[in-house]
């Protein structure tokens, strides 16, 4: 029987590989509609399939003034406390109450995957940057001796940079808390002798310190054991999908698709427009000039607290400055509906489904434009730099046949702006939310370091750009700010790069500014008539999102590849290992060049 298997298994890889070897279309599928003049085609627009008269007439409406209010609350900033709580808690009270909740919240299925829980440990947990600092505590428990390791442990806990890594860890947990409490229904109340929300949440911002406190010696090794972000690949899928094998052929797709968008960026640099572009346009309320967006995270940088470990401590204003400094103008090529961004929503299904499970259907409303935010931190050398991440998001990517292995409900764009310790953009980069078609775009303050590059096989992924210069060259801005991101139709992929000023040309439709939102309220958006429901599953997957290409790409060790994933779950990278939020990704792939006087303000 055994043998059986492997021969079944030799010639499904082989099949597999043959497949994978002539599928350049994978990646590069027939050429995407970028934009369409009434003079001529720019890219490979298909002929007849552009409306300039009907996608004016389905334009936006206005955004109205109390549109901001129907927008979810702000869930970034984390009150200190939300309500009354027992009084006297103690350690006992607090470990039982986070064990209520832990039953609620998974017998419920409301369990939010976007961090790692601590087991043991429920007031704490962490992401794969706070984990980089766990790594780094580690070296410094290396006694041999059982009584020498308790010294370190215990000067270790008593130590600035592990307090503050503590409280970190800390915050996080009760950021998510906070929006799975908010998922739960009112028939889990009372919970644990606390009437509502109100108390519950007051009780676990009160029962976070407390058993933080309360931390030994004794709990540091296992802490730093279990602070650990476990990557996307399984190692079982490539064994059994003879990964060695079959990823040269992925891997001959993605150079293939490569080629082809180092050609589409070329096109994109000098357009060819004698008429109207077929596109919209997505607008941020301010954009600044690019001096002026570098002076105003100059000053946040200067103005900014650090905590021990040197991660920032930004105030909502400074968060906020920085954001709306580099926020992108979108420029979407439009062939229909499915290339208009907006607010995603649950609308209601009831008496059109039979499973009550498909009762909510996850849609987004292009008549509110909508740039997602979200902000996260990486590390490079000494330095922890903030990055500033955009998403938008569209309806569908709609599949040209039947067997699209591309192509489904929702897709979007994700575009992140990485800033120097002055406050300098450092580099930009961008994939989709599913993790595919990852793209860099370096300043001048970096280059890819070749000897990196040769310690790792030919056949990774490593760092790819279109462009085979600097963003500032590129664009022909000395100081790159805010940039105009230019999105092809149907597969909604970044296919340009261009100042603000440098627009593809007229917009079918100019809509009015979109609003930057946090992007915590997708963990947390409101249902019709009441409680609030994640668009992510417990595996990090929003449900319905899958895509054909899983069944033909799993062999490369991701599951349910293609599908739109949460933030912490995105890997970028098919052939080798890559994760968007890799706290190393640019510091392995790149290494400092001096910044001439030109370059700074």
């Amino acid at each position: 029987m055994r043998d059986q298997d492997r021969k079944g298994h030799t010639w499904l890889a082989a099949g597999l590989l043959a497949l994978l070897a002539g599928c350049a279309g994978l990646s590069s599928p027939r050429a995407p509609v970028v934009a369409v003049s009434q003079g001529g085609v720019s890219v490979a627009a298909e002929p007849g399939e552009v409306d300039p008269q009907s996608l004016q007439a389905a334009a936006p409406q206005a955004l109205t003034a109390d549109a901001d209010d129907e927008l979810p609350e702000r869930v970034e900033d984390v009150p200190q406390a939300q309500g009354p709580a027992p009084a006297g808690l103690t350690p006992t009270y607090c470990h039982n109450l986070y064990d209520a909740l832990e039953g609620q919240i998974r017998s419920r299925q409301l369990v939010d995957a976007g961090e790692q829980r601590l087991p043991g440990y429920p007031f704490l947990r962490t992401n794969r940057f706070l984990a980089s600092f766990g790594t780094d505590f580690e070296s410094t428990l290396a006694a041999s001796k059982l009584s020498e390791r308790q010294a370190q442990a215990a000067s270790l806990l008593k130590s600035p940079a592990f307090q503050a890594w503590l409280a970190q860890m800390q915050r996080l947990d009760t950021q998510v808390r906070h929006l799975e409490v908010s998922r739960l229904p009112a028939q889990a109340f009372p919970l644990y002798q606390l009437a509502d929300r109100h108390a519950l949440l007051g009780a676990l911002d009160q029962c976070a310190p407390l058993l933080t406190v309360e931390l030994t010696p004794a709990d540091v090794p296992r802490i730093l054991a279990d602070a650990k972000v476990p990557d996307e690949y399984q190692r079982s899928l490539r064994a059994l999908g003879l990964y060695p094998i079959t990823g040269i052929g992925v891997a001959s797709s993605i150079r293939n698709w490569e080629v082809h968008q180092r050609e589409v960026f070329q096109r994109q640099r000098h357009p060819d427009f004698s008429g109207r572009a077929a596109f919209q346009r997505y607008r941020p309320a301010k954009t600044p000039s690019g001096a002026d967006a570098w002076r105003t995270a100059a000053k946040v940088m200067q103005a900014v607290q650090r905590d021990a470990l040197g991660i920032p401590k930004f105030l909502p204003a400074q968060r906020d400055a920085l954001f709306e400094a580099f926020a992108p103008t979108f420029e979407v090529a439009t062939v229909n509906d499915s290339d208009r961004i907006g607010r995603l929503q649950w609308i209601d299904l009831a008496g059109l489904v039979r499973d009550p499970r498909e009762r909510f259907w996850l849609d987004v409303d292009t008549n509110v434009p909508a740039v997602y935010r979200q902000l996260t931190f990486t590390r490079f050398g000494k330095a922890v730099l903030p990055q500033l991440v955009y998403t938008i998001w569209f309806s569908e990517r709609p599949m040209e046949s039947g067997s699209d292995m591309l192509g489904g409900r929702l897709d979007g764009l994700v575009w992140r702006v990485t800033l120097d310790e002055d406050g300098a953009p450092l580099i930009f980069d961008t994939i989709q939310p599913s993790g595919r078609f990852a793209m860099f775009f370096p300043t001048r303050r970096l280059m890819p370091d070749a000897q990196a590059r040769a310690n790792v096989d030919s056949l990774v992924e490593w760092v790819y750009s279109p462009i085979d210069v600097a963003i500032e060259d590129w664009v022909g801005e000395t100081w790159p700010g805010p940039l105009s991101l230019h999105v092809s139709s149907r597969t909604h992929q970044l296919v340009g790069i261009a100042a603000p000023g440098k627009a593809w040309g007229t917009p079918v439709f100019d809509n009015p500014p979109y609003q930057l939102v946090p992007d915590d309220v997708l963990r947390a958006l409101p249902v019709p008539g009441d409680g609030r429901r994640s668009i992510y599953n417990q595996d990090g997957i929003v449900s319905g999102t899958e895509r054909l290409g899983r069944w033909l790409l799993w062999s490369m060790g991701i599951s349910n590849m293609g599908a739109i994933r949460q933030s912490g779950h995105q890997p970028t990278a098919l052939v080798g290992r890559r994760h968007f939020d890799d706290p190393y990704l640019f510091q392995q792939r790149y290494r400092r060049v001096p910044v001439p006087e030109a370059g700074k303000r």
